[in-house]
């Protein structure tokens, strides 16, 4: 068995984040987030397009740590679909407008 830091792991996943969205026209956001309760609060990766130019770039991702699970207003978007125990989406009806044409069980 291979082991390798949480650090390395999150290096690798950002190699394939980055790698498998770059060409994605239209994209705003990508993003690999884990459980503040295994990590730390900012552990993931996060890119997004900053300033409008149809680049993304890296952000740190949103201190989840700093927020109680039911917050829904900042964090429901982490917390809800863990909540579920389902292995299912759990989309936030503030995320709905973004999938107009998409059709998910809430």
């Amino acid at each position: 068995m291979i082991w390798i830091t949480l650090k390395e792991f999150e290096g690798n996943m950002n190699n394939l984040v980055v790698d498998g969205t770059k060409d994605i026209p239209g994209l705003v956001a990508s993003y690999v987030r884990y459980d503040p309760a295994l990590t730390y609060g900012t552990s993931g990766t996060f890119y997004t397009d900053v300033d409008g130019d149809g680049k993304l770039e890296a952000v740190t991702p949103t201190d989840l740590a700093a927020y109680e699970p039911t917050d829904t207003e900042h964090v429901g978007w982490f917390y809800t679909p863990l909540a579920n125990k389902k292995r299912q989406l759990g989309w936030s009806p503030t995320l709905m407008p973004i999938f107009p044409r998409l059709s998910f069980p809430m």
